[in-house]
């Protein structure tokens, strides 16, 4: 789930000002730590209940990606209209007869809840810069991912990896799954993408540094019975750079 930074908050007399930003997480990322992927409409909004900071929407699912089909409904955080003196933009109002991509997460009583930083526009233009819906195609298929508990961190892999050029068209982002055995250590690299070979060969050479048991321990994160993860990497360039021109 994307965090979420507080800029500022100025309390007056009369009104409360609350002024955050998303702090930027792959759709990969999200995809494996929600409890709930989809496409939907908004069917209807509901007002918060009196000293609730979420309120409801019902939702009719166009494309699901994870999570519960039974689902029909989900917790927004943020005000609906009950407390006019607060003004913020750590929320966001899901109104009925839009369309969003949702990650949802459950909360410690088993509620299903999302918020600013982990909805989308379903629009066509949003995605398309996203690359959402190819991503969550593939990920959706990747069954053995639902077994796994995932850290609410990135691995910091994606801004190690060396940019190779290209020329012609070819898909800028790469999905990388990662199989470790019960030691955290490397069993299997398998690109989800199809990928440049020299690109692949670079990106599976910066994976192989990595050391996943660290960052795993850190988190605790249990890999007794070993491990599967996916990254979400960015290692091409279309810049005609000396440094930056294919490796033989």
């Amino acid at each position: 789930m994307k965090k979420l930074l507080l800029l500022l908050s100025i309390n007056l007399l009369t009104f409360k000002l609350i002024a955050c930003v998303c702090e930027p997480t792959s759709i990969t990322q999200q995809f494996l730590t929600a409890d709930f992927v989809a496409i939907a409409d908004i069917t209807e909004t509901f007002n918060n209940e009196e000293g609730k900071y979420f309120y409801k929407v019902n939702l009719n699912i166009d494309l699901q990606y994870k999570g519960d089909k039974s689902i029909n409904s989900i917790n927004v955080g943020g005000y609906s209209g009950l407390d006019k003196n607060i003004y913020s933009s750590c929320e966001i109002k899901l109104i009925s007869g839009s369309k969003w991509l949702i990650f949802g997460y459950k909360n410690k009583d088993g509620n299903l809840t999302t918020g600013m930083c982990s909805v989308y526009r379903a629009e066509k233009f949003y995605l398309d810069q996203l690359k959402a819906l190819p991503m969550l195609e593939i990920l959706k298929n990747q069954k053995e991912l639902l077994k796994f508990n995932y850290p609410r961190f990135e691995t910091g892999i994606e801004y190690n990896v060396p940019k190779t050029y290209v020329t012609g068209k070819i898909s800028d982002y790469m999905l990388v799954s990662i199989k470790l055995d019960s030691n955290a250590k490397i069993s299997n690299i398998n690109f989800l993408t199809s990928d440049n070979p020299i690109a692949k060969q670079r990106v599976e050479k910066t994976i192989k540094k990595f050391n996943f048991k660290a960052f795993l321990d850190k988190h605790k994160i249990s890999y007794s019975n070993g491990y599967l993860y996916v990254v979400e990497l960015y290692p091409y360039t279309s810049m005609v750079e000396p440094d930056l021109k294919l490796y033989k």
